[in-house]
């Protein structure tokens, strides 16, 4: 019942936002104009493409999901019961503090896959302590609580519950559990309140009143989700459009805030704001329209669904705003959460990940664009005038493109901002044989050519000896990744594409071993120095990770430089595999022949700048983009420096 109440608050909310589609966004919608039969099949196409690669649930896999959602919530609300009579309340008095599970993230934003976990949130009254409570550590006077009233200890007990990790100093601090085989993460807020009633507004701010700085982030979550659900003219619109979204950056590589990308709540939140200015279109138009807008945006413009909310300066809280706050201004593209305190959900990004996003984000604008133009030919016999087929790919950026069919005024980010879309190219001309249907949605969704990109990596392994070190070093180091990122772009000429994902490194112990990438790219003017000493910011980042004072001895991280055809092999791909073995019988002889010159000129650097071997590079080594990088010398595996 309470689920069927929840979906019919989300109703109603939508029918409310969709009888006052004028007060969605900051600025007026850019078109207000219905699907077209054409929009319509181009959205099934899309839809169809989405099923064919398992991006949703089975009806039995929701049920499953909603059963443990159910126990869940009755686990916490016996649990609190249990505190407060701990504490000398009487049963009925317990019984009607109460505790209320929301979910948040890609469950509640309705568009997780088959085995994704589910972000949940806690929240309790404030007869609970955090600390004491939730995780069983012993108040001020030393006392632990009895584990029959500890969280921790109750789900550890449950049949149901495997696998679990309790994090009590994280930054949100967090239960990890699979729960009758669910993946669920579990925060808690503790709020100052001294009972939390069925009809709790987790929106309402005043619920933020003298809570702490951890049960104010623990909250966030749910908040932003729940405000973008109300601020999109569209739930189911919106959904499939966001999943396409998602499934995009995934395979593009661009799906990361760690690593400098965005994540989950900034490309929901781009989603939402394209849904803003086209309100009645269909997902396959929505979708076109995100490429279109944000291929030519003009960053560090923010991207705001609502106007950032002041609050209530009593409560204390920091908010996004660049006029005031020298850090704010510095961010390279601002994407506002939409629920206070507003904040910036990608100060991450970094000016190498902007860069790849958007160079993905063109690549995203030409491909739907072809979709769209072939359709359009097709039935009418012409392209649409807003073609991004037909749009000028400029490497220096959509905001240096020169208007000459179309120019698409628009405020809607808030500043007078041109979209501008120009004639055909005679490079973007020739095309090749494009495939129709849900196939020629399936190009747009190709895995990332991040390994045939470049002919330079960095190879970054993050090892411990056993798999609990590494559980702690791995998220201490993968947490810092992104300085290292900031610190390799202050070398001059310079350009660096981190990989987002990690891979398992089977040259150590199970479990023990993460390797990350970096894609270096070096751009040089004529008659330049092509030596590259990556050195210095290297082994300064390698000592601020390494000072951390919880390190063990068995704690490493290993970076080192190696060439495109030198990758390792657990991360090949079939056509680099098949690529790297015909290479090899090629120029198996001339490596040979050229190995003892190579080595004599080495030794004429100095010893900190050793030239890499250019036998490690492919049949591009000669290639004036291909500079000498300067590294450290030959270490062994435990040292923390860098090897050729």
């Amino acid at each position: 019942r309470k689920s069927c109440t929840r979906e019919l608050g989300e109703t109603i909310e939508t029918v409310k936002s969709r009888a006052c589609v004028m007060s969605l966004g900051v600025t007026e919608p850019l078109s207000r104009a219905a699907p077209s039969a054409l929009d319509h099949r181009l959205s099934r196409e899309l839809e169809e493409c989405l099923h064919a690669q398992e991006l949703y649930e089975t009806k039995e896999e929701q049920q499953r999901r909603e059963r443990v959602l159910g126990e869940l919530n009755a686990i916490v609300k016996d649990w609190v019961k249990l505190v407060c009579i701990a504490q000398g309340m009487t049963e009925a008095m317990a019984s009607e503090t109460g505790a209320k599970i929301f979910t948040f993230g890609s469950y509640r934003l309705g568009v997780n896959g088959p085995s994704a976990d589910i972000d949940t949130l806690c929240i309790t009254p404030n007869c609970v302590d955090r600390a004491r409570d939730v995780f069983g550590i012993p108040s001020a006077n030393l006392v632990a609580p009895p584990p029959e009233n500890v969280l921790v200890c109750i789900l550890k007990n449950r049949e149901e519950v495997e696998d679990l990790v309790a994090v009590s100093d994280a930054f949100v601090p967090v239960i990890k559990m699979k729960f009758a085989g669910v993946e669920i993460d579990l925060l808690c807020a503790c709020l100052q309140m001294s009972s939390i009633p069925e009809s709790f507004d987790i929106l309402d701010d005043s619920i933020l009143r003298n809570v702490d700085d951890a049960t104010q982030r623990a909250v966030n979550g749910v908040r932003v989700t729940d405000a973008i659900l109300r601020l999109v003219p569209n739930t189911e619109t919106f959904r499939t459009t966001l999943r396409a979204i998602k499934q995009w950056a995934k395979k593009r590589g661009v799906y990361s805030n760690v690593m400098g990308y965005l994540g989950g709540v900034a490309w929901a939140i781009l989603t939402a704001r394209i849904c803003q200015l086209y309100p009645n279109s269909a997902p396959s138009t929505l979708l076109s329209k995100f490429f279109f807008v944000y291929a030519r945006w003009k960053w560090p413009n923010p991207v705001i669904l609502c106007a950032v909310s002041q609050g209530n300066p009593s409560l204390g809280f920091k908010i996004w705003n660049p006029q005031t706050n020298l850090a704010d201004r510095k961010h390279l593209m601002p994407v506002i959460t939409p629920a206070y305190p507003c904040m910036n959900s990608t100060h991450n990004v970094s000016q190498s990940t902007l860069r790849v996003m958007r160079e993905e984000i063109l690549r995203g604008h030409k491909i739907v664009g072809g979709i769209y133009d072939r359709a359009e030919t097709s039935v009418h016999g012409k392209s649409r005038p807003d073609s991004l087929q037909n749009a000028h790919n400029d490497e220096n950026g959509p905001n240096s493109v020169e208007d000459k069919e179309k120019e698409e005024s628009t405020t809607a980010n808030g500043t007078a901002d041109t979209v501008h879309v120009s004639t055909a190219s005679a490079e973007t001309a020739q095309q090749p044989p494009h495939r129709v249907g849900m196939e020629a949605w399936m190009e747009l969704f190709a895995p990332s050519e991040f390994f045939q990109k470049y002919k330079n990596y960095l190879q970054i392994d993050i090892l411990a000896g056993d798999t609990d070190n590494f559980k702690k070093w791995c998220g201490l180091a993968e947490s810092r990744l992104r300085h290292l990122i900031f610190k390799l772009e202050m070398i001059p000429h310079t350009l660096v594409h981190p990989h987002p994902k990690s891979f398992e490194n089977p040259m150590y112990a199970a479990g023990c071993c993460n390797t990350f990438f970096y894609g270096l790219q070096f751009d040089f003017p004529e008659g330049a120095n092509r030596t590259v000493d990556i050195t210095s910011p290297v082994n300064e980042w390698i000592s601020q990770v390494t000072s951390w004072p919880e390190k063990s001895v068995d704690m490493n991280v290993i970076i080192s430089h190696v060439k495109r055809k030198s990758l390792p092999v657990f991360v090949a791909t079939p056509s680099s595999t098949a690529q790297k073995s015909n290479k090899d019988k090629k120029k198996r002889k001339v490596k040979q022949q050229s190995a003892t010159t190579k080595n004599e000129s080495s030794t004429t650097t100095a010893t900190t700048l050793l030239p890499v071997e250019s036998n490690g590079t492919d049949s591009h080594q000669n290639h004036p983009s291909d500079p000498t990088l300067a590294s450290p010398p030959k270490r062994t595996k435990h040292h923390h420096n860098i090897a050729h």
